[in-house]
């Protein structure tokens, strides 16, 4: 008796009470069934968000049906505002709940909205979060049309739905909601909505290898500032250092390629190469082809007199290691032999070079470097002697 009579008070101040799993959801179903206004059912459901129980996936997907037959943008501006929050709580508590038999209500709730961009990015957000893949096309093209159509007058609310879909393809790990993605992290956006930095990090997990899609991606992109993104997002995903290095190379490739006058993009493709030559030597790349390119590279750094991009490169035909690589560092290395019997002719910049080649012939590793060496090992400074006697020792015979 003195139990009845404290579930009772519980009732009675209103107070979540403890009931067996059917009995409650049973009672806040009757209870959201009989409210008489749309005030009143979104106080109920604050009450429901509160258990968590998937028990009440049905109800909630009943819930949002009757919202969209009613139509939930029509009416006089109260009325709307009172639909609009409480799908808004419903489609939240959906995706909450992992509620797949909800996606086509939820998706109705997403393609019918057109006033309201909150409801409409949480509608896309519970569509991720139920992995309701069916849509994906219809996300993708949502997203994609935002980022190459912005709209002065609309723009808050482009951002904000942007950002739901961003976070929807990333949850639903869609390869198809890649492309679309990486070019919100490289869109119009502003700062406030946080859509390219939220897009940015969302690409680590949207899919392990996005390999494929970016080297799609990487041709169509005139700015070396993007191509740069593009080695970012190879960089800090999963894929393995031989995919990686794929679009390495290929950003390589534009790199060396490119001819422009402006300063500032001579400084960003300078940048995007040394990027790609540090992913290659991370990554250990032994691609024979690479060769060529590093030998582009090494005369376009010198004609601009980067010598921090030539020490890369000279690092990078090191870790390469390949025959066609080694062709060019004993080619380097006999240069500034011929310098170096000239006294005074060799710069502090050509000494620090050979002491370059010289650790690049030690990681390379071949004997094919030893009469090169062989040349100079009396033509420079006791110190350099010293470092080309020990790479000499070192070398397999």
């Amino acid at each position: 008796m003195k139990k009845l009579l404290f579930v009772l008070l519980l009732l009675l101040t209103g107070t979540t009470v403890w009931l067996f799993a059917d009995e409650k959801t049973a009672v806040w179903e009757r209870i959201y069934r009989n409210s008489v206004n749309d005030e009143m059912r979104y106080s109920v459901l604050l009450n429901i968000r509160e258990l968590h129980d998937a028990q009440f996936g049905p109800l909630l997907t009943d819930a949002l049906g009757e919202l969209n037959s009613r139509r939930i943008e029509a009416g006089n501006s109260n009325e709307v505002e009172a639909k609009v929050r409480l799908a808004t709580a419903i489609v939240q508590e959906l995706g909450n709940l992992r509620e797949t038999a909800a996606s086509d209500q939820i998706f109705q709730t997403f393609r019918d909205t057109t006033q309201y961009p909150f409801l409409k990015a949480e509608a896309a957000m519970a569509l991720g979060k139920i992995r309701a893949t069916d849509y994906v096309p219809d996300l993708v093209r949502s997203l994609s049309d935002i980022n190459l159509s912005p709209n002065r007058d609309k723009a808050t609310a482009q951002e904000i739905l942007a950002f739901g879909l961003v976070q929807a393809l990333a949850t639903m790990k869609s390869e198809a909601g890649f492309e679309p993605v990486f070019f919100a992290s490289i869109g119009w956006y502003s700062g406030q909505r946080k859509v390219k930095e939220t897009a940015r990090d969302m690409l680590k997990i949207l899919v392990d290898d996005p390999t494929d899609s970016l080297l799609k991606i990487l041709p169509g992109q005139t700015k070396p500032s993007n191509k740069l993104k593009v080695l970012d997002a190879e960089d800090n995903s999963k894929a393995s250092s031989a995919r990686k290095a794929l679009v390495a190379l290929a950003a390589l490739e534009d790199g060396v390629r490119a001819s422009t006058t402006d300063v500032v993009e001579l400084t960003q493709w300078s940048d995007l190469r040394k990027r790609a030559l540090t992913m290659l030597v991370q990554g250990k790349d032994k691609t024979p082809a690479a060769a060529a390119l590093f030998r582009l590279e090494y005369k376009a750094a010198a004609l601009s007199r980067d010598t921090t991009e030539i020490l890369a490169v000279i690092q990078a035909l090191g870790s390469n290691g390949t025959p066609e690589s080694l062709s060019f560092l004993i080619e380097l290395m006999s240069g500034f032999n011929v310098r170096a019997s000239t006294p005074g002719l060799l710069t502090d910049f050509d000494v620090q070079q050979v002491r370059s080649i010289l650790q690049a012939f030690r990681v390379a590793a071949s004997p094919a470097a030893s009469p090169v060496l062989l040349e100079g090992q009396y033509l420079y400074t006791p110190a350099v002697q010293r470092e080309i006697k020990a790479v000499l020792a070192a070398l397999p015979k």
